[in-house]
């Protein structure tokens, strides 16, 4: 009887601990909050991937949960941009542990609200160390914006829903 006790407070100790381990850090609650947040500001670019005099600092920061597996090789550019043009995200993948999906969510006002799906999707196929997929974001896909500031917020999530990186950007017509 005692043997059993012992064992199953054990089992109950390693369960409680792999529940603990499972659960995000409380600094990617915080970046997921303030990703999901609405748009404000963004990072100007060049057709040629070049930072431009507007800068946003928010933008494209890696998430506490992807530091040092991710890098950002390029920024939405060009941004602002044409409603009928695309405008491409470069990603560095340094470590893959269990990615196996990566997806572009948009909105403008609440995720809630006028998030209906993944505007792009980089498939298991195209992850791998040292590659540098593309996401690729076409305007004329986005919901209406009716803020009348034609900014834009971009998810870039994981397979689980977990905020990888974001940033905003700028439509123009």
């Amino acid at each position: 009887m005692k043997n059993t006790r012992h064992t199953a407070s054990a089992a109950l100790a390693v369960l409680l601990l792999v529940i603990i381990g499972c659960s995000k850090s409380d600094d990617q609650k915080e970046f997921e909050n303030q990703a999901y947040s609405p748009p404000e500001g963004y990072t100007a670019m060049s057709a040629n991937a070049q930072e431009l005099d507007q800068s946003d600092p928010d933008d494209w920061r890696i998430s506490p949960m992807y530091q040092g597996l991710l890098s950002i090789v390029s920024k939405a550019y060009p941004n602002p941009v044409f409603i009928n043009s695309t405008s491409r995200i470069q990603l560095n993948i340094n470590y893959i542990t269990n990615l196996s999906r990566i997806e572009a969510w948009v909105f403008q006002t609440s995720f809630q609200e006028d998030g209906r799906g993944p505007v792009d999707s980089i498939s298991d196929s195209q992850i791998s160390e040292g590659g540098v997929p593309v996401i690729n974001l076409n305007p004329s896909s986005f919901p209406q914006n009716f803020r009348g500031d034609n900014l834009y917020r971009i998810l870039i999530l994981d397979q689980s829903g977990n905020v990888i990186t974001y940033g905003d950007i700028k439509v123009e017509q």
